[in-house]
């Protein structure tokens, strides 16, 4: 098992805490660590710390080095990839997976959990148990993490559950960042979750 943590955001939400060459990824907003570390020492309990691999920008690049390495003095450089170019998610996770593939030469059947380094996650074990239960059976598919909504948020994308096989769900549809109304519309139904960037809970 294998974990790509995405940390190339600018971080502009935030601003002016953070900014362009230090975003919110690398902020101490919760505890004496930053959402970085914080994101690191969590999937340590996921997957082994020698699986993890962190794709990032030129800027950031070493940002992401001297903050891992405050907290595992042991980390190899070569963990972190560097984007030639920013393009944003999707081809940040086709950079890393394929440098897995090529590098590591991990096999095609190995199971990778992407996530964002810029997140707070409240029940730290719940999230460990859950990323660990995903893991283990998603198989050769495409899995996504939601959380229950608790409002008509208009700001997020909605994973619509399809049919339920053991404690998970098939996606039946997913519909990104719906107007007011429809936004009411998945809440009440209670047949959608938000989707966080692949990975909340």
């Amino acid at each position: 098992m294998y974990c790509i943590i995405l940390c190339g955001g600018s971080g502009t939400r935030l601003w002016p805490l953070s900014r362009k060459n230090f975003p919110k990824q690398f902020l101490k907003l919760y505890s004496d660590k930053s959402l970085l570390q914080e994101t690191f020492l969590r999937m340590k309990e996921v997957v082994p710390q020698e699986s993890i691999y962190f794709v990032t920008n030129e800027e950031n690049y070493y940002n992401v080095l001297n903050q891992i390495k405050e907290v595992s003095k042991d980390f190899e450089d070569s963990r972190v990839i560097r984007e030639p170019k920013s393009l944003n998610t999707m081809p940040a996770i086709t950079l890393a997976v394929k440098y897995l593939q090529d590098k590591i030469k991990i096999k095609e059947t190995a199971p990778v959990i992407v996530v964002p380094s810029d997140h707070y996650i409240g029940d730290k074990d719940a999230y460990v148990r859950i990323a660990k239960n995903a893991l283990s059976k998603v198989g050769d598919n495409l899995g996504a993490i939601g959380i229950i909504p608790t409002m008509a948020h208009t700001g997020l994308g909605y994973i619509k559950k399809g049919e339920k096989i053991g404690d998970y769900f098939k996606v039946e549809a997913f519909k990104e960042k719906p107007d007011q109304k429809t936004a009411q519309e998945f809440l009440d139904s209670g047949k959608y979750l938000w989707n966080r960037k692949w990975h909340d809970i």
